[in-house]
């Protein structure tokens, strides 16, 4: 199991190549879920994988989810 440490770099890296190659990027947009898993990058069963591609005239922004404190 790799650790998300692990899974950040190896998406950096995925990151970097769909950036550069179109196939890639299209494969990425269509299934993301599978490209992420050919990458070695592992999501947890329960995880909706999202993609957005960012334009001339919109870009996304993710806001990460605020960790509670534990009771």
């Amino acid at each position: 199991m790799s650790s998300p440490s692990d899974n950040n770099i190896k998406l950096a890296a995925l990151i970097a190549k769909v950036m550069q190659d179109q196939d890639l990027r299209d494969s990425f947009v269509k299934n993301p879920d599978d490209v992420l898993r050919d990458a070695g990058i592992e999501i947890p069963a329960n995880a909706q994988v999202v993609v957005a591609e960012d334009g001339p005239n919109h870009l996304n922004i993710v806001v990460p989810p605020i960790k509670l404190a534990e009771s």
